[in-house]
């Protein structure tokens, strides 16, 4: 039988041992997060939309908390002509960090086409257009 001394060590040294692995468990999702968020920014840089898009859904997967991950999510799929989605994560990006958008007002809006020819005449009749506007608050 353990002495209330032994019981005690061990008790620490289990607490120790739970708490240690959780910081590490924290620090492998950081460092899981930053490694696809760092090879999402090289494919957007190369123009490779779709797969930086996949590498910042992995980075949000790791790290949901993190503005940053949003942000460049938002810019790939602005990029690549998402203006609704990329809309949503510019949001949830600046509701994680609101330094993000300080200073500035932006607006997105959405544009609808005439239809001017027939769906027997070509493919999209209808076109959809965004315009952004980024507007500073102080000028």
């Amino acid at each position: 039988m353990l002495s209330p001394i032994n019981l005690c060590n061990s008790a620490l040294f289990l607490c120790l041992t739970l708490a240690t692995t959780i910081v590490q468990g924290q620090n492998s999702r950081a460092t899981s997060s930053a490694s696809y968020l760092e090879r999402g920014n090289k494919s957007l840089e190369k123009g490779e939309l779709e797969r930086a898009i996949a590498d910042y859904d992995l980075a949000i997967a790791f790290d949901g908390s993190s503005a940053i991950n949003y942000y460049n999510r938002a810019l790939a799929r602005y990029r690549k002509g998402d203006a609704e989605n990329a809309l949503r994560d510019y949001t949830r990006a600046i509701e994680l960090d609101p330094r993000l958008g300080a200073g500035y007002r932006g607006y997105v809006l959405e544009l609808t086409s005439q239809t001017w020819r027939s769906e027997k005449d070509v493919d999209r009749p209808v076109w959809k257009h965004w315009l952004t506007i980024v507007k500073p608050e102080k000028v």
